[in-house]
């Protein structure tokens, strides 16, 4: 029901990789976005985020309107990798703590 056929693959706070696979994850990502630069494409996003949590609209298009907000902000990563390269320094994060 929440999961994306595919992730979008974006890059988060100071070029950290970041792999959304959910509406809920795009929903989080979408509330921690700075009040100043909300626009448009942000809105539309969030709405159907919250549109999907009702059961009005289908995961796909939550996730084809998150990637067209990631897209005008200049966050999709074009690279299918980087979901591999997060997992893998995650796994090294965890192996040190």
């Amino acid at each position: 029901m929440y999961h994306f056929e595919k992730p979008v693959n974006l890059l988060a706070g100071i070029g950290y990789p970041a792999n959304i696979e959910t509406v809920l994850q795009a929903l989080a990502f979408l509330e921690d976005w700075p009040v100043a630069e909300r626009d448009a494409s942000h809105k539309i996003a969030l709405d159907a985020c919250q549109a999907h949590l009702l059961g009005h609209v289908e995961a796909e298009t939550v996730c084809s309107l998150f990637r067209e907000f990631a897209k005008r902000h200049d966050l999709l990563v074009s690279d299918p990798h980087v979901s591999r390269y997060q997992k893998m320094a995650n796994q090294h994060l965890s192996l040190q703590n």
